[in-house]
């Protein structure tokens, strides 16, 4: 009789040791991963900062389109399609990027470069980076 009082009670204990240890694993493992991610979008950098569509300007033949500056990480990048406008092709070199605020005060200025040369309507994407927050430009000028 004390056998089967004691085997009953050793298999109640171990029956609801491990049912318990179960649910409480897979109670603890949805909790966990929320904040996993949580701390994964804490440590994730901030979206982009978008000053966005800059004004369109032409220069000497050549049409600056699409221009926009992002900024992450104190990186501002500078991005614009360049398209030859004229009926002759057009030598390039290295121009200047002016970067200006909105009372066209020069915040700062930039070499750029896109090709030799352009094309008859061809076009080219400049990118430049800046390790500086251009997220208040409100004019870029073309200067060659």
């Amino acid at each position: 009789m004390k056998k089967v009082v004691l085997l009953s009670l050793l298999l109640s204990i171990v029956f609801m040791t491990g049912c318990g240890c179960d649910k409480k694993e897979s109670k603890e493992e949805p909790n966990k991963q929320p904040e996993t991610e949580e701390k994964e979008e804490a440590n994730q950098p901030e979206a982009n900062n978008e000053v966005g569509q800059l004004p369109e300007k032409e220069v000497n033949g050549m049409k600056f389109t699409g221009a926009s500056i992002s900024y992450v990480d104190d990186l501002s990048t500078f991005v614009a399609e360049v398209k030859n406008t004229t009926k002759e092709t057009i030598p390039m070199d290295v121009f200047m990027l002016k970067f200006k605020d909105k009372d066209g005060k020069e915040i700062t200025s930039v070499p750029a470069y896109v090709a030799d040369q352009l094309a008859p309507g061809e076009s080219k994407q400049v990118v430049a980076q800046i390790n500086m927050d251009l997220t208040q430009v409100y004019e870029v000028e073309y200067e060659f």
